[in-house]
């Protein structure tokens, strides 16, 4: 599955990261491991990091199904990262869906880092380490 995610409890943050072509049912999935980990909780903060994406096969009803299925909490701040056209816009649809949540867009980790309060290192060193660790899996 070409999704990750690395929690990091003592910032009560958790990174998701998807590289080559994701679809609805890689988000799903990704999502039902998020609920299964004992060290989510609905009450942290997400960055959603899909700048590196190849591709994006999901329709305006499946991103419509996926903004409505809320994992966490109204007040946690989500940024969603999608440096390129396709992420951006689709985060951009997503967030329109969204009824009651704290999230915004943005192109760079940086900017994302900045909004939620957090040192910029922490999300370029998650990043890494997702990468990281799916480069060791496929290799």
């Amino acid at each position: 599955m070409p999704a990750d995610y690395t929690i990091r409890p003592e910032h009560k943050v958790v990174f998701s990261y998807g590289w080559g072509v994701l679809t609805f049912g890689d988000i799903r999935t990704h999502r039902a491991q998020l609920l299964r980990d004992d060290r989510f909780s609905r009450d942290f903060r997400q960055v959603v990091h899909l700048s590196d994406a190849k591709g994006i096969e999901i329709s305006s009803d499946e991103i419509r199904i996926l903004a409505r299925e809320t994992l966490f909490a109204p007040e946690s701040r989500r940024a969603l990262v999608g440096g390129g056209h396709l992420p951006y816009g689709l985060f951009r649809m997503f967030d329109a869906y969204t009824d009651e949540q704290t999230l915004r867009v943005f192109r760079t980790i940086d900017d994302a880092m900045d909004w939620l309060g957090l040192p910029r290192e922490l999300g370029a060193a998650a990043i890494d380490e997702i990468r990281l660790a799916q480069l060791r899996r496929a290799g």
